[in-house]
C-alpha cells in the first residue's frame, strides 16, 4: 500500500528538511527526478513516501560551506604571511 504525504508532513517525516526546501524540489522536479514521487490531485501535492526514499537514497548530496567574515580574513591573513 502506498503511503502519500503532503508537504506539510515530509519536515515532520524527515526533520532535515524544510517545507521550502520540499517546495524547492518540486518547482525543479523536471530537472533533479523529484517528478517520479509526485502525484497532483486537483490542487494537491502528494508524495510517494516509498517513492522520495529511494530517490533521496540515491542523490549525492554535496556539503555547503559557508564563508565567514572571519574565515576570510584568516584567509587573507594566512596568504599574506606566505608572501
Amino acid at each position: 500500500m502506498v503511503k502519500w504525504l503532503t508537504i506539510k508532513e515530509i519536515p515532520t517525516v524527515y526533520p532535515f528538511l524544510t517545507e521550502a526546501t520540499v517546495r524547492g524540489l518540486i518547482k525543479n522536479a523536471e530537472n533533479n527526478g523529484f517528478k517520479s514521487v509526485l502525484r497532483r490531485i486537483a490542487n494537491k501535492t502528494l508524495i510517494d513516501e516509498e517513492k522520495f526514499e529511494i530517490w533521496l537514497n540515491g542523490r549525492q548530496w554535496h556539503k555547503v560551506t559557508h564563508k565567514t567574515k572571519t574565515s576570510q580574513n584568516l584567509n587573507l591573513t594566512n596568504s599574506l604571511l606566505t608572501q
